[in-house]
């Protein structure tokens, strides 16, 4: 462990594995009135907010993270993430709930009941 490391860890307080970041940014979202569920294995941890929104709780170089997408996709057609730090759970609960009343806007009701999806594996735009 480099310097660097150590500073970053003493900081962020003690050690978590993915299901205890997730369930950080789980209550951070409850809190804003967005319910989500946690699922883990394998050292990640994933939220399941809405359709199209499900968050990655994993751990980089940087430390744990959360992780989802945009809805935008780059002009190769490659799908385009954003990430906050999960030492920011109340920021990263904030751009989460963002793109869930954006998602929430644009989605009607009958796609995602109906369950019909888009050529990119969303669901249908109303």
């Amino acid at each position: 462990m480099n310097a660097a490391t150590a500073v970053r860890l003493r900081s962020a307080g003690p050690v978590a594995g993915a299901g205890e970041v997730a369930e950080r940014l789980r209550v951070e979202l409850e809190r804003l009135g967005i319910a989500a569920e946690v699922r883990t294995g394998d050292g990640v941890a994933l939220l399941s907010v809405w359709a199209d929104l499900v968050v990655w709780c994993e751990q980089g170089q940087e430390g744990w993270r959360y992780r989802w997408w945009t809805g935008r996709l780059a002009e190769t057609g490659l799908y385009l993430y954003t990430w906050c730090s999960a030492g920011a759970v109340k920021t990263a609960a904030h751009r989460v709930a963002e793109r869930y009343a954006e998602l929430r806007h644009l989605l009607s009701p009958g796609a995602v009941a109906a369950g019909t999806c888009d050529e990119n594996g969303g669901f249908c735009h109303g």
